[in-house]
C-alpha cells in the first residue's frame, strides 16, 4: 500500500482505504479472493462444493445434484445454507460462532 500522497493518476483503478491509505485494484482483489477462499475453507466439504460447482464454475443446480448425488431442491437448499453461512463467516471476519 502506497501514501495517498504518493498516488499517480494511470489506468488502474484506486481505492482510497482512509485518508492517508490507498491501495490498487490488483491488490483490492486479490485482497478479497484471499478473504472468500478463506471464508470457503470453514464450511463444511458439502457446502465447499455447492457453492464451488454453482458459483464459482456457473454449474445449473441440475449439474450440481447430479454431480453431488442429491435432487435439485436439496441441491438449492444447500447452496442457500451455504451462502448464508459463507456470509456470516465473512461479515464478522471469520468467526466460529
Amino acid at each position: 500500500m502506497r501514501p495517498l500522497s504518493e498516488l499517480h493518476v494511470s489506468s488502474q483503478t484506486t481505492y482510497v482505504i482512509s485518508t492517508d491509505m490507498a491501495v490498487s485494484s490488483a491488490d483490492f482483489t486479490a485482497f478479497f479472493q484471499d478473504e472468500l477462499w478463506s471464508g470457503i475453507r470453514q464450511l463444511s466439504t458439502r457446502e465447499q462444493e455447492i457453492i464451488i460447482l454453482k458459483d464459482l464454475e456457473n454449474r445449473s443446480f441440475q449439474e450440481c445434484a447430479e454431480i453431488l448425488n442429491m435432487s435439485v431442491e436439496a441441491a438449492k437448499s444447500l447452496r442457500f445454507r451455504a451462502r448464508e453461512k459463507l456470509t456470516k463467516i465473512l461479515s464478522i471476519g471469520g468467526g466460529n460462532e
